[in-house]
């Protein structure tokens, strides 16, 4: 259900502003993260091979031979999609329309991605038929970094909730009324005491739900 994985999307985001903005800017993003470029280009990538390629729109590809081994936080720096940030692991490659950040001094990478996850981008597009970002002037804004620690349960406190989130997204997704009639009773299958009605009562319940469930996750602080 797309509806149903974009509120869940929007309802992470929200979240990662809340948790990764709580503070007081206090660090550049160039003393955190350290900016790579890539000449590759989409025609030099095979559709099979040993490692990942990602472009702006994710997989483009394979390579027998990667540009980086460890995590990264990939920007799309031109296009479209100018500013939006992904999360690579292991082996892998990207074209050029990326750039991949490694992190730097004590921080956690995982926190420093949810929180470009949400920075605004805006004031350093420059092109108008083609925005571009470049590090060299975005790398000057500041962002909150707290303690390591701080960074560490706030990044697994998010990357919790986004698992569990999704999942509990799907699993509402598959109850449809078919499965659950009017007025079912939905304490069995959720561990509730609610009960769950057919058509928009149910989606509303749905996203009732979701909300629910991300509030207690970030308050838990087991």
């Amino acid at each position: 259900n797309n509806c149903g994985q974009k509120e869940t999307k929007s309802l992470i985001k929200g979240l990662a502003v809340t948790l990764t903005t709580k503070g007081k800017p206090n660090t550049t993003i160039s003393q955190c993260l350290e900016c790579h470029s890539s000449t590759l280009q989409e025609s030099e990538v095979s559709p099979n091979g040993l490692y990942k390629v990602f472009g702006a729109n994710g997989l483009v590809g394979y390579t027998d031979v990667p540009q980086m081994n460890g995590d990264s936080i990939l920007v799309i720096k031109d296009g479209s999609g100018v500013g939006t940030a992904s999360y690579a692991q292991g082996k892998f490659s990207v074209i050029g329309t990326l750039n991949y950040l490694t992190v730097l001094g004590n921080n956690n990478l995982r926190y420093l991605y949810f929180a470009l996850s949400v920075f605004n981008f805006q004031s350093y597009k420059t092109g108008m038929a083609i925005p571009h970002i470049y590090f060299k002037d975005y790398g000057n804004a500041k962002i909150y970094c707290p303690s390591l620690t701080e960074q560490k349960r706030v990044a697994n406190m998010l990357d919790k909730m986004e698992s569990k989130l999704f999942l509990e997204q799907e699993l509402l997704h598959r109850s449809t009324p078919k499965t659950l009639p009017v007025g079912a009773d939905v304490h069995k299958t959720f561990g509730l005491t609610d009960t769950v009605f057919v058509g928009d009562m149910l989606v509303s319940w749905q996203r009732q739900y979701l909300i629910d469930f991300a509030v207690m996750i970030v308050y838990d602080q087991s």
